[in-house]
């Protein structure tokens, strides 16, 4: 209901999670869902115990109509029967009880890299885009059984467009981390359907849970795209580089899903410095990506620009990019300087850019905090 009080009480429901292989660390776990409507651009809300004793979340809205889940923290579920919402936001606010359904979570960001989890891959739909679910893998083991071979398919040099047999890949790196939109992904399939290739067994899983989802859909001769894709982290990163890799991948997912953002972003790089894309270039070619294939430049230049802070670029720049590039390409093709000074004004650009569709900034896709 519409309301001009600064308070409101929500009260807590169940929902259950979806997990592979395993549901044992689920069953006791309480979440709410905070539904909202506002008409005010990233305003927040903080959701309180009931006493006001304890700041269990704190949202940044948006606007528009959202639903997010989240985890009460273990010790305060059995005590909270409801919740405050304290918010000086006037748009509309809903909660509601609800049985634990047999689905996956929609969730932050900042909730999947926290969440306490065993299980060998836990699952949950991204809030800010519904239609992208996000893979946190407990190894870099268990993700490369997923997404190694789809790794190669998409983005190496060598390997993209052809299903690699699994000999030939097993012993190369493919990445700490994973973004593929539904086109790829269903291309992947599509590709092992009508040459008669065999999936892995975790492939398999795979292509059952995007199927379940509706990101991928099975045609009468193959595979074609739905919708979204998906983005996944290993818990097997340190914290730090777990947090840098996931916001790395929702901005790709960012990027997939919005046509105007890519269009800013084609921009960006056309009008880019030529020594700096140059360089960007050799990157890319240190980094193992293939650089022939332009929306594949296009996406990482976004992602490697906004994955941190505009400050922390200036280090990222200096002693990341430039030695790789380096390396790649035998020397620098211009000043350091001048080179850097491209690449901050590019993803000074950027992060406007981002910010027509959300309340993000540059090293920030996440809008809960505690």
């Amino acid at each position: 209901m519409y309301t001009s009080k600064k308070f409101f009480v929500l009260f807590f429901f169940i929902l259950g999670c979806f997990f592979v292989y395993t549901q044992e660390e689920s069953q006791d776990d309480t979440w709410i869902r905070l539904s909202y409507e506002t008409s005010s651009p990233a305003d927040t809300i903080s959701i309180l115990s009931s006493d006001r004793s304890k700041m269990l979340y704190k949202v940044i809205m948006y606007e528009g109509s959202h639903n997010i889940d989240l985890p009460i923290p273990h010790g305060l579920a059995k005590d909270i029967s409801s919740f405050v919402i304290d918010s000086s936001d006037y748009g509309l606010v809903k909660a509601f009880i609800t049985d634990s359904p047999d689905d996956i979570r929609l969730t932050d960001l900042s909730v999947i890299l926290d969440y306490d989890n065993s299980s060998p891959v836990f699952i949950c739909r991204w809030a800010a885009l519904p239609d992208f679910l996000v893979f946190n893998f407990k190894t870099y083991a268990v993700q490369s059984s997923y997404l190694r071979r789809i790794a190669f398919f998409v983005e190496k040099p060598g390997f993209r467009g052809r299903i690699a047999s699994p000999g030939e890949v097993a012993n190369l790196h493919d990445w700490n981390a994973h973004d593929y939109p539904a086109r790829a992904l269903a291309a992947f399939f599509d590709t092992a359907y009508r040459n008669s290739i065999s999936l892995l067994p975790a492939e398999e899983e795979l292509l059952s849970i995007l199927l379940a989802n509706k990101i991928i859909t099975k045609a009468p001769d193959g595979y074609l795209p739905v919708s979204g894709g998906l983005i996944s982290i290993s818990r097997e990163s340190p914290p730090v580089l777990r947090r840098t890799l996931l916001i790395h991948e929702s901005l790709h997912a960012l990027y997939f899903s919005l046509p105007s953002l890519r269009a800013d972003v084609y921009d960006t790089w056309e009008n880019l410095l030529p020594e700096a894309r140059k360089t960007f270039y050799g990157f890319m070619q240190w980094m193992s990506y293939d650089t022939k294939h332009y929306p594949l430049v296009a996406t990482e230049f976004f992602a490697y620009m906004l994955q941190q802070d505009i400050e922390q670029l200036r280090w990222y720049i200096n002693a990341r990019i430039l030695p790789r590039a380096a390396s790649a390409l035998g020397s620098i093709p211009a000043e350091p300087e001048e080179i850097e000074n491209a690449f901050l004004l590019a993803a000074e650009k950027m992060e406007k850019d981002l910010q027509k569709h959300f309340p993000f900034s540059a090293g920030n896709t996440i809008l809960v905090s505690r």
